[in-house]
């Protein structure tokens, strides 16, 4: 039987970003024409950031709940619950 090689183990401060660097620039022109998108369909914009493994820019948003659809919504909590009792312990 083959053994599986180990990955070697990468210091945590080599990947992705630092703190600062998270938040460190003003977001693009994407990203703000997607907040005042976002702003002017009733949501508020909380704020945004840089996903630190990966760079990508994030917005954090309250969404008004008037307008979720509540059963995509109780269709995803049930997937995850699911997914999460099928998982082994």
């Amino acid at each position: 039987m083959k053994r599986k090689a180990r990955r070697k183990r990468v210091a945590p401060s080599s990947r992705g970003l630092g703190p600062r660097e998270v938040r460190a620039e003003s977001p693009p022109a994407a990203i703000e024409k997607l907040a005042a998108l976002v702003e002017s369909d009733g949501a508020a914009v909380i704020g945004s950031y840089r996903e630190p493994l990966g760079g990508q820019w994030q917005l954090f948003v309250a969404l008004p709940i008037d307008k979720l659809d509540r059963l995509a919504l109780k269709h995803h909590a049930e997937q995850i619950g699911r997914s999460h009792a099928e998982q082994p312990r």
